[in-house]
């Protein structure tokens, strides 16, 4: 073929495909804004590769609540508020519950059998059934505390001997309530070949990105190249994150909650550190209502409200994509079918008119409604949906919220947590900075 023919041929396919979009798109009704795109990519030329929340919070000021973009063939739908994300994700759960399919976290990673991934369907309503008598029930959840309660102690004479490791600690403390509850394995040292293996396995899911985020979940036969072709280094990559995946799997992990009850309490400390008011008036709070005669436990919950809000200024996640299983109607938009639907939870928890300064950690927002008052008032509580929306709450919820409460508690009632100091003695102040990934 001629370069003249060739060039002809490329125009030709161009203005089909351009047709062919725009019959789409009008059959299908009104679509949502946003911020457009071209031929065959849709929008991805405009994503970065990290922190996509943020260009999507960014998009939300010119395009508005609901956001529609393609990547690459794909329609994405963007909720950037609670409400847009409670009204279709939750009200309208039966239309949008399914997940997209996750080829490089579910079939190239070993996580095709994790609830987080899981098409819903028959076999999600088991799985999500069985989690939840194992961690949901106020029976079994009331079994654990014993668990919860001499870990957190582990956790404090840990702390205490070598507090430069408190990261490491953290992470021994979630790993060893986990294991204990899936298999009633003791665990006391990160050197426990369980836990090592669990650390490679979230330390490569997390550098892999988001589940949309690699191009081989827009075009799946891509995970068919040899491992050795070049520009196959993601799928080389992905098999040995899977093999500390399927081990971990083996012994009962949950990834997805356990990174974040884990990182909730890492992001407690850097919190502390760099707000020492905050810290002081808890630690009052504790002295005031639990004494110093013994430290507190589950039997305060309720009666600590500052502390109950400094839990919830810690949940600020990112939410797992759903995907519409049907075409839906909102404010006068078309959802298509078979669109990602993305609950955008950093845009929503930093959304000013709701948290006013969504930057600097003010626990003082939640006061009044922690305790009895829990779910009243005007100021959502990220608690209720950073865990996810409708039929996709994580069922982990009700034990990963107290094991985060107790270790708080604790810690805050037993320690002083200050800045790190520099060769000369001055204070170093660690700056809020988050590693983008499936989990922050």
């Amino acid at each position: 073929m001629s370069e003249y023919s060739y060039a002809i041929s490329l125009l030709v396919f161009l203005v089909v495909m351009v047709v062919v979009s725009a019959r789409s798109s009008a059959a299908r009704g009104q679509l949502p804004p946003g911020p457009g795109g071209l031929p065959l990519l849709g929008s991805v030329h405009k994503m970065p590769l990290k922190y996509q929340e943020r260009q999507l919070y960014e998009w939300r000021k010119q395009y508005g609540d609901v956001i529609y973009l393609k990547l690459f063939r794909t329609p994405v739908v963007v909720l950037n508020t609670l409400q847009a994300a409670t009204d279709v994700l939750t009200k309208r759960s039966a239309k949008h519950s399914d997940r997209p399919r996750m080829v490089l976290l579910a079939e190239l990673m070993n996580q095709a059998s994790s609830i987080p991934a899981m098409p819903y369907g028959e076999r999600f309503r088991k799985h999500r059934k069985w989690m939840h008598e194992a961690v949901g029930t106020k029976e079994r959840l009331n079994a654990y505390r014993s668990i919860q309660l001499r870990e957190v102690h582990n956790l404090l004479k840990n702390l205490l001997s070598s507090p430069e490791r408190f990261i490491q600690h953290c992470h021994l403390y979630v790993a060893a309530i986990m294991l204990e509850i899936a298999y009633g394995k003791r665990v006391d040292s990160l050197e426990d070949e369980l836990v090592a293996v669990a650390d490679r396995a979230l330390e490569g899911i997390n550098r892999a990105g988001t589940p949309g985020a690699m191009i081989v979940d827009f075009f799946p036969s891509l995970k068919m190249l040899p491992t050795w072709l070049p520009g196959a280094g993601f799928k080389r990559r992905a098999l040995e994150v899977g093999v500390f995946v399927q081990t971990w799997k083996d012994t009962g992990y949950n990834i997805v909650k356990t990174a974040l009850t884990r990182g909730a309490l890492i992001a407690f400390m850097l919190a502390m550190t760099r707000n020492p008011d905050v810290l002081r008036e808890a630690q009052e709070e504790i002295d005031k209502v639990v004494g110093n005669d013994r430290l507190p436990d589950f039997g305060d919950c309720g009666s600590l409200p500052y502390l109950d809000a400094m839990v919830e200024e810690l949940y600020r996640l990112k939410a797992i994509p759903h995907r519409s299983t049907a075409e839906d109607e909102y404010l006068g938009y078309t959802i298509p079918a078979g669109s990602l639907v993305m609950p955008n939870i950093w845009g929503i928890t930093r959304d000013p008119t709701i948290y006013p300064d969504p930057e600097e950690f003010r626990p003082e927002r939640f006061i009044r409604r922690a305790g009895k008052d829990a779910g009243k008032g005007d100021i959502p509580l990220p608690s209720t949906y950073v865990f996810g929306f409708g039929r996709r709450i994580c069922p982990g919820q009700e034990l990963a919220n107290p094991s985060l409460w107790l270790a708080m508690a604790q810690i805050i009632a037993a320690f002083d947590i200050r800045k790190p100091l520099d060769a000369d003695g001055n204070e170093i102040t660690p700056p809020a900075v988050f590693r983008s990934g499936f989990t922050r």
